[in-house]
């Protein structure tokens, strides 16, 4: 609950909480069993900005103390941003797999997701960023 920010709601109910503390609250419950792979769907809906960065930061935490981290994402600018890999899918299928850098392109944009958007370093981490037109 530490990592999380959420031991002031300790003593709710999992029913009483909004959708985002409701999202740190499951993430707490998947922490505590300690696994070496987490895996994550969506874990940043329904959370404010300020938690989502929380979030992605923790899981670069979780990284560099040696666990895997597989979370499906749909924001492609936070995931190119927070991710080493990434495997964009349509249709049940993969349709590229690689680092961000790699897998970040115009053409796949607008093949997978029928978007015309140009790509540019992003001004922090200078990872792809995904600008739509």
């Amino acid at each position: 609950m530490n990592q999380t920010r959420i031991n002031h709601l300790a003593v709710r109910r999992l029913t009483e909480l909004s959708g985002g503390q409701r999202q740190r609250a499951f993430l707490a419950m998947v922490l505590a069993q300690n696994t070496p792979v987490v895996l994550l769907d969506e874990p940043t809906t329904y959370l404010d900005i300020n938690h989502q960065v929380d979030l992605m930061r923790l899981m670069g935490e979780l990284r560099t103390q040696g666990k895997t981290v597989v979370a499906v994402l749909h924001d492609l600018n936070q995931a190119s941003r927070y991710c080493d890999q990434l495997v964009v899918m349509a249709n049940g299928h993969v349709m590229a797999q690689g680092t961000p850098e790699e897998v970040m392109t115009p053409g796949l944009l607008r093949t997978v997701f029928s978007v015309e958007a140009e790509i540019h370093p992003e001004p922090v981490s200078g990872r792809p960023m995904c600008l739509m037109r």
